[in-house]
């Protein structure tokens, strides 16, 4: 079974195909994937600013097995949703921001950490997010790249 951790913007891809949000609803149901879903995800979706684009991309959360995220950060953490971070988490934090402190980073960041702590894939299309998270041992896989792993044609 793949598990992962979805990065906000490796959902776009798995809700804006057809049928793609189908195929990932029964490679759940079959076993070959979980979704582990962190409040950081979830922010981030609400904080679409279409209303109608927000309600597509939230599909998205009814099929995550809710998890705390690795680290905290106060101000993005959530308390109840969080775990504390030790001395190599605030280290890795910052190489993942790459010293940009902004709540997208840092969010990005926690995101990685979290799955990096879990042992599971992140799932991103950020480029510079996806070199960061490898140059720690963290597995990425691109959105496009994980609905071929389940039998998803790519786009023509």
């Amino acid at each position: 079974m793949r598990r992962v951790v979805l990065d906000s913007n490796g959902v776009d891809p798995l809700v804006d195909q057809p049928g793609a949000i189908e195929v990932i609803d029964a490679a759940i149901r079959d076993g070959e994937i979980e979704i582990l879903g962190t409040h950081i995800l979830a922010d981030e979706l609400a904080a679409t600013a279409n209303p109608a684009r927000r309600s597509m991309l939230q599909q998205i959360l009814a099929h995550t097995t809710p998890t705390n995220t690795a680290g905290f950060v106060f101000g993005v953490s959530k308390f109840n949703q969080a775990e504390f971070s030790s001395d190599t988490d605030v280290d890795r934090v910052a190489h993942l921001t790459a010293g940009r402190t902004d709540g997208k980073h840092i969010n990005d960041a926690l995101l990685a950490l979290t799955a990096g702590s879990h042992g599971v894939t992140l799932v991103t299309a950020d480029k510079g997010l996806t070199g960061r998270a490898r140059a720690l041992g963290i597995e990425v896989l691109h959105p496009q790249a994980l609905l071929a792993e389940l039998g998803f044609p790519p786009p023509a």
